[in-house]
């Protein structure tokens, strides 16, 4: 029997967008995901995610609208808050999901962290504490546009 590949056998990983502990069989190009719940298999479709995202920030990159490396809470505060989109539970699986897709310059967790005090509100409805009117346009465009890149990528 001749093995092409790799094979990856059953077993527990890290999902980075939960953080929580799931169970993967990979053969070939096909990867099946356990519900934890009732035991059913699901296939992942986290390559096309993970090209969605990348493409989405770089149409952000290209657009100039990532102004400071905090303005990545805005993208992860967006996709939490809408419907279809992945979650992250943390910055930190925010930031590891970004490094694992090939996103260079990223801000740190504290960073994130500091600037998800500063709003309320459901997106795109968001107020903000620490800026002025033209400033809290430009983050909810941030979201904005990054969803609209996500859906159309």
């Amino acid at each position: 029997m001749e093995v092409k590949g790799n094979f990856v056998n059953y077993g527990s990983y890290v999902d980075v967008h939960g953080n929580e502990v799931v169970n993967l069989t990979v053969q070939g190009d096909a990867v099946k995901m356990e519900d934890g719940e009732n035991g059913e298999v699901n296939p992942v479709e986290g390559n096309d995610v993970e090209r969605r995202v990348k493409a989405s920030i770089d149409v952000l990159t290209r657009e100039g609208l990532i102004k400071n490396l905090y303005d990545y809470t805005w993208v992860m505060e967006a996709m939490n808050q809408t419907k279809g989109m992945p979650t992250f539970k943390t910055p930190s699986s925010l930031i590891a999901f970004l490094k694992s897709i090939g996103i260079e310059k990223l801000p740190s967790d504290d960073s994130i962290n500091r600037k998800q005090n500063v709003f309320t509100g459901k997106f795109p409805q968001w107020e903000f504490t620490d800026c002025d009117t033209a400033e809290a346009t430009r983050r909810i465009n941030v979201g904005r546009r990054f969803v609209n890149a996500y859906r159309s990528a």
